[in-house]
């Protein structure tokens, strides 16, 4: 398995796949579609982000990939990628055609407004971020069982600071 892999060369972080139900990818035919979307009305809608820090200290090399798999694969699943209502896609990457926006934490909040607003039954929301991340002490002791916020490290985190995890689930 990937995860293995990376144990044995020695990687203390691997990938995570986060869903907002639990699923199991060995047994379930997974699909980024609604099932429940049967009258075929449910509208879609995509937010990815890809950031690689170029020039940093943190840089990174896959991140910005990552978006454009992402993109290209829910292109595969019917999706409309190229229609800003439906996929919008932040990278720090500027030879990335489709990138409008640089990831900073003020385009995530507003990204992640976008994605929910008017959501309803039977829609099909998607989020993907390849970025840094990092756990820091809980801002509101006591919320959680670790005692750490998780969260997102935004292209601007110096002057913006970081995306907590008690924040995007407000």
């Amino acid at each position: 398995s990937a995860r293995s892999k990376l144990k044995d060369l020695k990687y203390s972080q691997v990938p995570q796949l986060s869903t907002s139900r639990q699923i199991n990818l060995k047994t379930t035919n997974f699909s980024v579609n609604n099932p429940h979307n049967t009258d075929g009305k449910g509208r879609r809608r995509a937010f990815i982000i890809g950031i690689n820090y170029p020039g940093t200290d943190g840089e990174l090399n896959g991140c910005v990939n990552d978006a454009k798999a992402w993109k290209a694969y829910l292109k595969t699943q019917g999706w409309d990628v190229e229609d800003p209502n439906e996929c919008r896609v932040l990278t720090d990457d500027p030879t990335f055609t489709f990138n409008k926006q640089m990831p900073t934490a003020a385009n995530i909040y507003a990204g992640m407004q976008w994605l929910v607003k008017g959501a309803q039954a039977g829609d099909s929301l998607w989020i993907s971020c390849s970025s840094h991340g990092t756990r820091l002490p809980e801002e509101n002791p006591g919320d959680e069982d670790d005692g750490f916020d998780e969260a997102l490290v935004p292209c601007d985190y110096e002057d913006a600071g970081f995306i907590r995890d008690n924040v995007i689930f407000k």
